[in-house]
């Protein structure tokens, strides 16, 4: 079985390659326009950027249209895995609206969605378990937004993140977003309840610049984002899901005007992100112990308009 890694990027750009050990060549990049669709994304300004994940031997893509829409697409061997506009995401027949980027992430079973709507509220919704295509019929697991005490705070800024990591046997979905005052909301719950059942914290005088991307690693979820500081330098924080976050700097001889993108493959943690420059190119590196990491690297030619969002194609069919 081939192992590929696959990255979703702006206009939901695709890319694979073959890889036994940390990636170095990467296969060729491949756009809704090359086949003849044109995609116009919405979501966070100067920065609109996707979800991914593979399941079921699909990879799936989410975003935010032009209008506000949030869209889901797939593709699969039968297809040559080219990626169509998809279907609009609903509950209960009306269209679902987000200002920012939206966010996958799979166990599995399900597929789980999450986005910031209009009025600043989380938004995460599920699948049917063991989707096919984007024909399904989601479920909405409710929506959150901050307070402490008895005191609602301010809305909720910029997008989601999510992951899937296993705590203390349970499957557990992990939820990050930004408090406007660039604070870290981290949320948990276990996979088939609902978001009123999830525990959060809030991290203060973290001082996000952009919102932050989620990973697992050996059975540790990493939260990584790019300060607010004018160096917009990147950090990040772990957890075993114990409610203890440590604070990381290792990741801090990069920088980065986006969010960035977290993936465990093959026994490494990849971290991919966009320049913080006027290049806009697409970065990556890895870790193979969480802690001390690669020098950064560039591909040729390749530049973005947003984020990256990493998926592991290991059990696509080829």
């Amino acid at each position: 079985m081939k192992k590929l890694l696959v990255a979703g990027i702006f206009g939901a750009l695709t890319l694979s390659l073959n890889a036994s050990a940390q990636v170095y060549n990467w296969g060729p990049f491949t756009s809704f326009s090359q086949s003849g669709t044109q995609v116009h994304l919405g979501g966070t300004s100067a920065r609109q950027g996707v979800g991914a994940v593979v399941l079921n031997n699909q990879f799936y893509v989410s975003y935010t249209n032009s209008d506000g829409t949030i869209w889901l697409t797939s593709s699969a061997y039968s297809s040559g895995y080219s990626l169509s506009p998809g279907n609009e995401v609903s509950i209960n027949g009306a269209a679902e609206y987000t200002d920012n980027n939206t966010a996958l992430a799979t166990d599995g079973t399900y597929l789980f969605l999450a986005f910031i709507d209009p009025y600043g509220e989380l938004q995460v919704f599920q699948s049917p378990a063991n989707p096919f295509g984007t024909t399904f019929t989601w479920t909405g697991l409710g929506n959150f937004e901050p307070t402490i005490g008895c005191c609602q705070l301010s809305p909720l800024i910029y997008s989601p993140s999510l992951a899937v990591m296993n705590v203390n046997g349970t499957s557990t979905l992990f939820i990050s977003a930004t408090g406007s005052d660039r604070s870290l909301w981290l949320g948990q719950m276990p996979v088939g309840l609902g978001l009123q059942q999830a525990s959060w914290s809030n991290t203060a005088n973290t001082n996000i610049g952009m919102s932050p991307g989620l990973g697992v690693f050996n059975n540790v979820l990493y939260i990584a984002f790019p300060t607010n500081a004018n160096s917009h330098d990147l950090y990040y924080y772990t957890t075993t899901g114990n409610g203890v976050l440590t604070y990381h700097t290792s990741a801090a001889g990069d920088s980065s005007s986006t969010s960035p993108s977290l993936l465990a493959f093959q026994g490494y943690l990849y971290m991919a992100f966009r320049t913080n420059d006027g290049d806009h190119k697409f970065i990556y590196k890895w870790s193979s112990d969480g802690n001390n990491w690669s020098s950064s690297r560039s591909i040729s030619g390749v530049t973005m308009g947003g984020p990256p969002a990493l998926a592991d194609g290991t059990n696509l069919q080829l």
